[in-house]
């Protein structure tokens, strides 16, 4: 939820800039305008995503194993909805899989999935394949890099090397991350 963690401050950046931003989704121009924002996980991921996108004043849904909205129920509750799906579980990176069909879901716009590792999951390579448009998790990755090396340097107005990075990445033909995922 809000405080200074680390996925709250990459999702919602500060106030310097004299507004709110949602990095990853702003970067990614994803428009929520009459959307519903569909938060795929309860957990802390999840409940970060969700207090950003509501102190924006999107509305959102939540999705979890015992929520009222579970993966049973969601495709008749979502039958009359638009709406964005963002996935905040580990499927997908930590398992096979994908959290949510997105052939059973006729008005999604966009699909967002926290998870960078691999590059492409399950969930956006199916998004892609439905010409759905689809939003990694790298931009974020890249930018819980460059905050941790401004809390540990100090250094100010890294923005511009981030985008560089992220620039430079996406122009390759192939992109292997090694490490932990949540390392």
């Amino acid at each position: 939820e809000k405080g200074d963690s680390n996925d709250y401050v990459i999702l919602k950046s500060s106030k310097e800039k004299g507004e709110t931003e949602i990095k990853l989704i702003d970067k990614e121009e994803i428009d929520f305008k009459d959307k519903t924002a569909v938060i795929l996980g309860s957990g802390g991921a999840g409940k970060t995503v969700k207090a950003v996108l509501n102190g924006r004043g999107i509305e959102t849904l939540t999705v979890g194993r015992s929520s009222a909205v579970n993966y049973s129920n969601v495709y008749e509750v979502l039958k009359d909805k638009d709406c964005v799906i963002i996935n905040a579980t580990p499927m997908g990176s930590k398992t096979e899989g994908v959290p949510i069909d997105l052939k059973r879901l006729k008005r999604v716009s966009a699909v967002i999935d926290l998870a960078y590792k691999p590059y492409r999951t399950e969930l956006i390579t199916e998004a892609e394949r439905l010409k759905i448009k689809a939003v990694t998790g790298l931009y974020m990755l890249i930018c819980q890099a460059e905050r941790a090396s401004r809390l540990f340097v100090g250094e100010k107005g890294q923005e511009k090397i981030t985008d560089d990075i992220y620039k430079r990445l996406l122009e390759r033909r192939n992109i292997v991350l090694t490490g932990l995922a949540g390392a």
